[in-house]
């Protein structure tokens, strides 16, 4: 009875450690081989004891394009302002622009009558406009007033004055290293002479013109001297 308990202990414990080994995994070619019919399909990853040799979950390699940035704005120029100041060609001052009273054009010097002309503008790479200030003015762009044509040896000149906006107001140039405004007319063949400023204290008038010689030579009662204009 001793063995017989023996036999059925170690029996016993054959069949519970039998039961908690994992079970092999079959393929279906040594299942056919013993006679059993094969497995139903299932995926991979659920097979017992099966390690997948591959990363089941997708990895994206690329990379995301960045987004745009956005253009950089341009420079911004700022608008200027001042008086107009009137120097010889020796660089010593004449004076300044003056505003006259509302009956009279712009285009003299300031002699002590009234104010000085104030003014604005934004420089451009191209001719551009100037726009006089001064409370009452109209019309306030300063500019070429008159259809003369202007070139070398031509004696004719066109008034500097407060004009209405249009091809002969854009006539200024700007040098922002000296702070010099220079002029550049247009003549009705559309052609653009070379353009100085002139200059007569005789009658106190500003004009440009292209030959400050043939000028004088034809004006000998008011005769002229270049100037330059810069704005302080």
């Amino acid at each position: 009875m001793i063995i017989d308990a023996f036999l059925w202990i170690s029996l016993l414990s054959l069949l519970t450690s039998t039961v908690s080994l994992p079970i092999p995994y079959e393929s279906n070619a040594q299942r056919l081989a013993r006679g059993l019919p094969p497995l139903p399909p299932v995926f991979k990853r659920t097979l017992p004891g099966y390690t997948p040799q591959w990363n089941p979950t997708p990895v994206y390699k690329g990379r995301r394009a960045a987004a745009p940035s956005p253009s950089p704005s341009l420079p911004l120029v700022p608008s200027l302002e001042g008086r107009l100041e009137v120097r010889g060609v020796d660089d010593k001052r004449v004076g300044f622009i003056g505003r006259p009273s509302a009956s009279e054009p712009v285009g003299g010097i300031n002699t002590g009558a009234g104010e000085d002309l104030h003014v604005e503008f934004t420089p451009k790479s191209t001719p551009f406009d100037i726009i006089a200030t001064n409370e009452g003015l109209l019309p306030n762009f300063l500019g070429a007033d008159g259809a003369e044509d202007i070139d070398v040896d031509l004696s004719s000149s066109i008034e500097l004055s407060n004009v209405d906006q249009g091809t002969q107001s854009s006539v200024w140039l700007f040098d922002s290293a000296t702070q010099e405004l220079t002029a550049q007319v247009t003549n009705s063949d559309g052609s653009t002479p070379e353009t100085s400023i002139g200059y007569s204290s005789a009658v106190n008038k500003l004009f440009f013109l292209g030959d400050l010689d043939a000028y004088n030579a034809e004006n000998t009662e008011v005769p002229a001297s270049k100037v330059r204009l810069f704005l302080v």
